[in-house]
């Protein structure tokens, strides 16, 4: 047992107790004890979304899951190969945008839990009672506790150890499970206070070891297979000033990002949002399906979906220079502060059709888009890497 972890656990331990302490010293209703165990879950889905964000080694060969039609494809390929990490501050973990498609692809998750609610709302007649106020002073405690799981796990190092693959692959189905527990203790949950809290504290059994286990605690510890990741080799920059450096269209890359949230919004926006409004619309008597409401719901969308797309395709494509040396051409991400890749040899032509394509001599081809002067830099290209070949 390392230091941390009897602190983590007093911090886990604090957090379900203080669930149970507010059906005993609050008189909780069971809509409020509800309540705090979705927000629990909703909060355990926000962690494990972030902590894949947070994995230090590349995939390798895995791709993010993708609907039959290949819908994200593209837009997953602006990310997936991208190197380097967003540091905050020293202390704190790294955010790596490579990381992003296998975040975006658990969509799904959201979609799923807002078909639960739907159908709560429609068949489901929830307990009377209301939620209680008090349930906001315990809502630190429950911050507290994934909070304190973030912090144990970057203490020892797991994350830049794991892939984005290998962090808690089932552990999003928890949040599920709990959801549709939630709807089942709502139907059915004992309606006097001593009930309550005996049948809070029989709830609490299962949901504590899995915490335990989230949190590395235990006999039966979560642990992350770094073998799954694969690890990533230094790109060989050549020393000097280079010759030219071309950067990229911002303009062209908003247009792209406006593009893709517009598509977006509608799937998988509006089928991910459409369980969640029928939801709102069945369970508060002021709303009605009208066409404000319907406009509403649809901007509400669009605004998530952009607010996705846009930082998405900064990251992966606004901040990169290329840099053309004498014989060599690299690309660099200037906000990430890290080379992305570079090519020296096996050029055998440079084409241009609003996208500059540079294909090898074995066959493989590499586009380069939203560059700002496209042919000033094909013409550079061929003078640096093929005419001297």
């Amino acid at each position: 047992m390392t230091e941390r972890e009897p602190i983590r656990a007093g911090v886990v331990l604090l957090s379900n107790a203080a669930i149970l302490a507010g059906t005993i010293v609050f008189g909780w209703s069971p809509l409020t004890v509800v309540a705090a165990f979705v927000i629990d879950a909703a909060l355990g889905t926000a962690r494990i979304l972030l902590e894949r964000s947070l994995a230090g080694r590349p995939p390798g060969e895995a791709v993010p899951p993708d609907d039959p039609y290949n819908s994200f494809e593209q837009f997953y390929g602006y990310l997936l190969a991208k190197r380097g990490a967003i540091r905050v501050a020293h202390r704190l973990p790294a955010l790596y945008p490579r990381n992003a498609p296998f975040v975006f692809s658990r969509h799904i998750v959201f979609f799923a839990l807002g078909v639960l609610a739907a159908l709560t709302a429609v068949y489901v007649r929830l307990p009377a009672g209301g939620i209680a106020p008090s349930l906001v002073a315990v809502l630190p405690f429950v911050v507290g506790k994934h909070l304190s799981i973030l912090a144990g796990w970057h203490a020892t190092g797991v994350y830049d150890r794991a892939s984005a693959v290998t962090v808690r692959p089932r552990e999003l189905l928890y949040t599920v499970l709990v959801g549709l527990a939630a709807v089942l203790v709502a139907f059915a949950w004992p309606r006097g206070s001593e009930q309550v809290a005996a049948a809070t504290a029989l709830a609490l059994v299962p949901k504590l070891a899995f915490d335990f286990r989230e949190a590395g605690i235990g006999p039966c510890p979560l642990t992350f297979d770094p073998r799954a990741g694969a690890t990533e080799e230094p790109v060989e920059v050549p020393a000097g000033t280079p010759d030219r450096v071309f950067g990229t269209d911002d303009r062209a890359v908003d247009r792209e990002a406006l593009a893709f949230g517009l598509v977006y919004a509608i799937y998988p926006g509006l089928l991910v949002t459409g369980p969640w409004g029928v939801a709102a619309v069945v369970s508060f008597d002021s709303l009605r399906i009208t066409p404000a409401t319907t406009a509403l719901w649809v901007a509400l969308t669009l605004v998530v979906t952009l607010s996705v797309t846009f930082p998405w395709m900064r990251l992966g494509c606004a901040n990169v220079e290329y840099r053309v040396y004498e014989g060599s051409l690299v690309a660099y991400d200037a906000f990430l502060e890290e080379p992305q890749w570079v090519l020296s040899d096996n050029v055998r032509a440079v084409s241009v059709d609003g996208d500059v394509r540079i294909r090898g001599y074995d066959g493989t081809e590499r586009r380069i888009e939203f560059l700002e002067r496209p042919n000033e830099f094909a013409r550079s290209v061929r003078r640096a890497l093929v005419e001297t070949a």
